[in-house]
């Protein structure tokens, strides 16, 4: 959900907020930067969400704060929750898994 006024962010007393730069300057992003924003019920989960986010690799500038996110010009900013982003907020979901060996001689 695309947001456009400061009162479509709900109360949260944690948010992540992240750069999306494969999103950015194309469909309603055009000429835009993505900005996600992550609402948190608690410092863990704002972790949790944080290090998916970063493990992710294409996420820019994540960073969590604790007050709404200010709304600046030349972004477009999007509001993802647990309901519809659910892995983002499960421990370790980005997390690349363990190579093994291609080959076991």
């Amino acid at each position: 959900m695309n947001i456009s006024r400061p009162s479509d962010i709900p109360p949260a007393p944690y948010y992540v907020v992240c750069d999306d730069p494969f999103l950015s300057g194309w469909g309603p992003a055009r000429h835009l930067i993505n900005t996600l924003i992550l609402p948190c019920a608690s410092p863990s989960e704002a972790g949790i969400v944080r290090a998916n986010a970063r493990a992710r690799g294409d996420m820019k500038r994540v960073r969590i704060i604790t007050t709404k996110p200010r709304l600046r010009p030349g972004h477009l900013y999007s509001l993802h929750t647990r309901d519809d982003y659910p892995r983002w907020y499960e421990a370790g979901f980005f997390k690349p898994p363990e190579h093994k060996e291609a080959f076991d001689w």
